[in-house]
C-alpha cells in the first residue's frame, strides 16, 4: 500500500479526498467556498522538486520555500487497504 496525500480533509469530509497523481502537490484555497476548504491545485505538475508542483507552485517555492501548503502522506490511507 502507498501512502497518498489527502485534501480537503475537515469534520465533514474526514477520510478527505485522495491524491491525484497527474495534478500539482500544493494545497489551494477553493474560492468557490469563501476559501475556508482546501483542495489539490488543479495544474498539472511536473516541475519543482521531484517534479511535483506545477509551473506556478514551483516560480512561488523557489522565492519563498516555506509558502506552499503541501499534506503529508497519508499511512492510514484506508481506501487502498
Amino acid at each position: 500500500m502507498a501512502a497518498v496525500r489527502r485534501y480537503n480533509k475537515w469534520a465533514g469530509n474526514p477520510n478527505g479526498t485522495p491524491e491525484d497523481p497527474e495534478k500539482c502537490v500544493a494545497e489551494v484555497s477553493d474560492e468557490g467556498y469563501g476559501g475556508f476548504l482546501l483542495r489539490q491545485c488543479s495544474n498539472k505538475r511536473g516541475k519543482g522538486p521531484d517534479g511535483l508542483l506545477c509551473g506556478i507552485h514551483a516560480r512561488q517555492h523557489a522565492r519563498r520555500p516555506n509558502s506552499l501548503w503541501i499534506p503529508e502522506n497519508d499511512s492510514t490511507d484506508k481506501e487502498n487497504q
